[in-house]
């Protein structure tokens, strides 16, 4: 009988470093899963891209020495429409226009949305804006969602290239930009 009490409590022993372990190891799962989560969640990602971009503007000047009254002429050498020489442009400036949809492909909100549009005659950056006037507010892309418009741009001229890019900043603060884009104006 002494003996059956003893296997008793050698089993007992077993059977509690057993239940140990479980607890043990069910705790480190928890935390594990706790902290991998909390990582993941601050270690949002960021992203921006122009999924379609067009510039239409118009032809530019005619070649030659007589330009009519409303164009002004561009000095020799510099080209505006592909030709050298003296050539002529209106003077007031083109004006085409930049048809753009941007898509956050990030998982934070984007704000302060500026559309940057570089080439020949044209330098100039556009912040998006929703409505109009006084009541006018910043353009606000959340995570998946896309944003279509349609910009002037002053000075562009059918035939030239343009580069074209975003930036933004995200709801933390951080700043994000696409990739350049270059597209050719379109007469």
């Amino acid at each position: 009988m002494a003996k059956t009490r003893r296997h008793k409590r050698a089993i007992e022993s077993y059977i509690a470093v057993i239940i140990l372990v479980i607890v043990t190891l069910a705790i480190g799962v928890a935390l594990y899963t706790y902290f991998n989560g909390l990582v993941a969640h601050n270690q949002a990602n960021t992203g921006l891209e122009i999924t379609s971009v067009s510039l239409s503007a118009p032809s530019g000047g005619t070649t030659g020495s007589t330009c009519p009254l409303s164009f002004a002429t561009i000095p020799s050498g510099t080209t505006s429409s592909g030709t050298t020489g003296s050539t002529c442009a209106p003077s007031g400036g083109t004006t085409g226009y930049l048809s753009i949809t941007v898509q956050n492909t990030g998982s934070l909100a984007l704000k302060n949305i500026i559309v940057v549009v570089n080439g020949p005659g044209v330098s100039t950056s556009t912040t998006l804006m929703t409505g109009s006037g006084t009541s006018a507010t910043p353009v606000t892309i959340n995570p998946g969602q896309s944003y279509s418009t349609i910009l002037t741009i002053t000075g562009a001229t059918a035939g030239n290239e343009y580069a074209v890019y975003v930036s933004a900043s995200t709801s933390t603060g951080s700043s994000v930009s696409s990739s350049v884009v270059n597209v050719i104006a379109q007469g």
